[in-house]
């Protein structure tokens, strides 16, 4: 494994190369074999793929330059975006894996990965799996459970217990309750439980409003949207909501 490995190091292969060049009787300078190693996390399927055959660091520079206009504009070509995004993949995963950017900063070079449809799209590049399907499983088979604690800290006293007796009151008084209504009412009482703020968490929405609202401040929030439509009927706390 180890010759084979070397070969692909030697083959330009950047994910194998990443970790060579380190000290040696002949380079005594340099890093220790051990120190700083680049290794790919269990779900990481593509953790620093080569550039694209003809492109180069330059080329891929002025393709991320044009996805910054594209994202500027109002009506945004989300189809041009994406396929931008997709070619510049290689250059975002070596800013990432080999400079080790902070978040805000990766987050001003790629505006883009502020979009939603980006965020999912650049979780399957690198993993090869679908966020929103996983998430949206794992919180079902988690849904009985959790819903079993909330309810079990609402029987007692406390600001927080309070909180979550209120909103699973008003739970279980809703006509229908689906899948859509299990998941935003297992979401709207884990900030509760946790005894965390949800002041900037949530945000409500009126869909029949042309103005979306502000999530620029946002890093992360569940948003509860006004929709009477059959298929995307969401649980909306009123009496619980009045200051989100």
């Amino acid at each position: 494994m180890g010759n084979y490995r070397t070969k692909l190091s030697r083959a330009g292969s950047q994910e194998v190369a990443v970790n060579s060049g380190k000290r040696s009787k002949n380079n005594p300078q340099k890093d220790a074999p051990h120190t700083n190693i680049k290794r790919p996390k269990r779900a990481e399927i593509n953790f620093l793929p080569n550039f694209p055959r003809g492109e180069d660091a330059s080329s891929l520079e002025q393709q991320r330059q044009k996805i910054i206009d594209e994202v500027q504009i109002t009506d945004k070509n989300l189809v041009l975006i994406t396929k931008l995004m997709d070619s510049t993949f290689a250059l975002r995963r070596k800013e990432i894996v080999c400079n080790e950017l902070p978040v805000n900063e990766i987050l001003e070079r790629w505006p883009a990965l502020k979009l939603e449809s980006q965020i999912c799209a650049e979780f399957h590049r690198v993993t090869n799996v679908n966020l929103k399907n996983r998430f949206f499983a794992q919180l079902d088979q988690h849904t009985p459970r959790l819903q079993s604690l909330f309810r079990k800290k609402a029987s007692r006293t406390g600001k927080a217990s309070e909180l979550l007796d209120q909103l699973f009151k008003i739970y279980d008084l809703q006509d229908q309750v689906d899948v859509h209504v299990r998941r935003a009412a297992v979401l709207r009482a884990l900030p509760s439980y946790m005894h965390e703020s949800d002041v900037s968490f949530f945000k409500m929405w009126d869909v029949e409003q042309s103005d979306e609202p502000d999530i620029n401040d946002v890093p992360l929030g569940l948003l509860l949207s006004n929709q009477t439509s059959s298929d995307a009927c969401f649980f909306l706390p009123r009496e619980d909501c009045s200051s989100d």
